[in-house]
């Protein structure tokens, strides 16, 4: 069997809500540190890593598929799912600021 691959999301502990949709061959508990070790840039990403870390908060990592096999299909597939999530996502910060 080839190594799996994850698509995951981040969801902020405090009110469950998606905030980030991600792809990796890495374990996904090795893929959250990765993510809580980030601290330089401004991606809204890092930011919003950076506010949960000052109030003594981590993200939590929800594996949303696993694959056993990719190809060039499935990137095609997993960058047009990155613009729609990402519209989506817009959309849901949208109507929760109403």
């Amino acid at each position: 069997m080839q190594q799996p691959f994850y698509v995951y999301s981040l969801n902020d502990p405090r009110d469950g809500r998606v905030r980030y949709i991600g792809s990796t061959a890495q374990e996904p508990a090795a893929r959250l540190r990765r993510h809580i070790g980030h601290r330089h840039g401004n991606h809204p990403v890092v930011v919003w890593l950076r506010s949960l870390k000052a109030v003594g908060v981590r993200p939590t990592l929800q594996v949303i598929l696993v694959c056993d096999k990719l190809d060039r299909y499935h990137y095609e597939y997993k960058a047009n799912y990155a613009v729609s999530n990402t519209r989506c996502i817009a959309h849901q910060r949208q109507q929760s600021n109403r």
